[in-house]
C-alpha cells in the first residue's frame, strides 16, 4: 500500500467510500447486516446520538467515551482502505467485498453493542431516577428528624425547668417536714399531758352527768309547774273576764243613781234577789242594745245565760278579778288554742265599747277606790293579788261548770 502524502481526513474517506464502492453493490448487502444508509452515514462521519445524563455520574461518563472511541478507531481503518483500494481498484475488489462484510458485521456488533449501552443507560437512568427519589425522601426524612430533634431539645429544656421547680419544691418540702416533725412531737406532749388528765377528766364528767341528771330533773318539774302555773293564770283571766263582763252589763244597765249603790253584779244579786237582778240586767241589755246586737250573741237572754251558766251557782264570786289588769287578761287569752277562745273574744269588744275594764278600781266611770269582800271581811287590794297567786281551784269545791270548754267558779 503506498503513502499518500496528501492528508486526507476522515470525513473525505467516508465520502469516497460512499461514492465509489458502495455504488457497485446493490442494497442486499445492507440489508443482510440490517443497517441502513443513514445509520451508516451516521458512523462514516464518527457521529452517535448522545444520551442526556447526569454528569455527576461517572459511569455513564466512562461508558460514553468507551462507545465514542471504538467508534472513531473504525473510520481510520476505513482510510487506510481507500487508500489501498484507489492503487489496486480491480484487485481490491474480492478483498473489499470481503472487507466490507467484515465491516458491515462489525457495524452490527457496534449497533448490538449500542443498543446495549442503550439499555444499560436506561437501566442507569431508572436508577439514578430511584436514587434521586430516595435522596429526596430520605432529605424529607432528615427534615422530620430535624424537627423531631429540635422539639426534643425544647422539650429538655422544658423539663429542665420543671426539674429546677421540682427541686425547689422538694426543698420546700424538706424544710415544712422539719416543721411537722416539730408539730409532731409537741402534739405527743399534749397528748401524753391530755392522756395523764384524762382520769380526772372522767370524774368530771361523771359528776357533769351526775349534775345533768338534777337539772333535767329540775327541767321536768319546772315544766310541769310552768304549764299549771300558765293554766291556772289563764283560769284567772277567763274568770276575770267574766266578772268584768257581768258588772259591765250591770252597770249599763242601772241609771246613774243606782250605779253608785250597785256598783257589781254581786251587790245587786244581793240587794234585789237573783231573779230581780237578772230582770233589771236583761231589761237594761235589751234597752241598750235595741238597734246593734252584743258581738257573738243572737240575743241578750243568750249573753246573760252565758253568763249566769259560768257564775250561777258561786256566792262570792272571785275575789280577784277586779283585780286583774286588762293587759294581763289579753296577754292570758293570746296563749289560748284558737278553739277555746269562743265567745271570750266577743266579750273582749264588748268591754271595749261598754268601757267596762276595771284599771286601778275604777268600774264602769265610777271613781273610788274598791273594796272587796272575801266572806271573811275586808280584804285588802294587795291581798286579794296574793290570793290569785296561791288559789287553787276545785270544780266540786266552787261549785262551777263547764261552759264552751272553760272552768267556771
Amino acid at each position: 500500500m503506498v503513502e499518500n502524502s496528501t492528508p486526507v481526513d476522515d470525513d473525505y474517506l467516508c465520502r469516497v467510500l460512499h461514492e465509489s464502492i458502495w455504488s457497485e453493490y446493490t442494497e442486499t448487502p445492507r440489508e443482510k447486516c440490517g443497517v441502513s444508509s443513514t445509520m451508516f452515514d451516521d458512523y462514516s462521519v464518527g457521529l452517535i446520538p448522545e444520551v442526556e445524563q447526569p454528569k455527576t455520574e461517572t459511569r455513564l461518563e466512562d461508558l460514553e467515551q468507551n462507545i465514542k472511541r471504538t467508534i472513531v478507531v473504525r473510520p481510520k481503518n476505513l482510510t487506510v482502505l481507500a487508500d489501498s483500494m484507489h492503487e489496486q481498484p480491480e484487485a481490491a475488489k474480492d478483498t473489499g467485498n470481503e472487507l466490507l462484510d467484515k465491516v458491515f458485521e462489525q457495524l452490527a456488533a457496534i449497533s448490538d453493542e449500542q443498543a446495549s449501552f442503550r439499555e444499560q443507560i436506561v437501566q442507569l437512568s431508572k436508577q439514578h431516577a430511584s436514587v434521586k427519589d430516595e435522596i429526596g425522601t430520605l432529605a424529607q426524612t432528615l427534615l422530620i428528624v430535624e424537627e423531631d430533634i429540635s422539639w426534643l431539645k425544647k422539650q429538655n429544656q422544658e423539663l429542665g425547668r420543671e426539674v429546677q421547680i421540682l427541686r425547689g419544691e422538694i426543698e420546700r418540702a424538706s424544710i415544712e417536714e422539719s416543721h411537722l416533725t416539730i408539730r409532731v412531737g409537741l402534739l405527743e406532749e399534749k397528748v401524753e399531758e391530755l392522756l395523764a388528765g384524762r382520769d380526772g377528766t372522767r370524774a368530771e364528767v361523771t359528776e357533769l352527768k351526775a349534775r345533768l341528771s338534777v337539772v333535767e330533773a329540775e327541767s321536768k318539774a319546772c315544766k310541769a309547774f310552768r304549764e299549771q302555773y300558765l293554766s291556772r293564770v289563764q283560769m284567772t283571766a277567763i274568770i276575770s273576764l267574766l266578772d268584768l263582763s257581768r258588772d259591765a252589763a250591770v252597770q249599763a244597765a242601772l241609771s246613774p243613781a243606782h250605779r253608785k249603790v250597785y256598783r257589781s253584779w254581786r251587790e245587786l244579786k244581793r240587794s234585789k234577789g237573783a231573779a230581780e237582778a237578772r230582770r233589771i240586767t236583761l231589761d237594761g241589755l235589751h234597752r241598750n242594745h235595741k238597734d246593734h246586737p252584743i258581738p257573738g250573741f243572737a240575743t241578750p237572754e243568750d249573753f246573760l245565760e252565758f253568763l249566769e251558766t259560768a257564775f250561777g251557782l258561786r256566792e262570792v264570786g272571785n275575789l280577784a278579778a277586779h283585780n286583774y289588769r286588762k293587759d294581763k287578761i289579753l296577754a292570758a287569752l293570746v296563749g289560748l288554742p284558737e278553739e277555746k277562745k269562743g265567745q271570750l273574744a266577743h266579750l273582749v269588744e264588748f268591754l271595749n265599747n261598754m268601757d267596762g275594764w276595771w284599771e286601778g278600781g275604777v268600774v264602769g266611770g265610777f271613781d273610788g277606790e274598791v273594796e272587796v269582800v272575801d266572806g271573811d271581811g275586808l280584804a285588802s287590794r294587795d291581798r286579794l293579788v296574793e290570793d290569785v297567786d296561791g288559789i287553787e281551784y276545785d270544780e266540786e269545791e266552787a261549785g262551777g261548770v263547764v261552759v264552751e270548754g272553760y272552768w267556771g267558779c
